[in-house]
């Protein structure tokens, strides 16, 4: 998995992903494209940030199998 630069193509809807934040700190959200905000859901508090604020996105591992 590979980063990929907001500028050149945004996840697909409601598809969640790890995000970079112009901060540094890395975010789980998802891209709301009727709104244009991303949907911050790792710290559970529901904070939106302006599409400005994410430079870089990648897909999130697939979760493990067996128990």
């Amino acid at each position: 998995m590979n980063w990929v630069k907001c500028s050149e193509r945004l996840p697909e809807p409601k598809e969640y992903v790890l995000a970079v934040h112009k901060d540094n700190q890395m975010l789980i959200c998802r891209y709301d494209h009727e709104c244009g905000y991303w949907d911050e859901c790792s710290t559970g508090c529901g904070c939106c940030c302006d599409s400005m604020a994410i430079s870089f996105w990648m897909p999130l591992p697939p979760l493990p199998e067996g128990e």
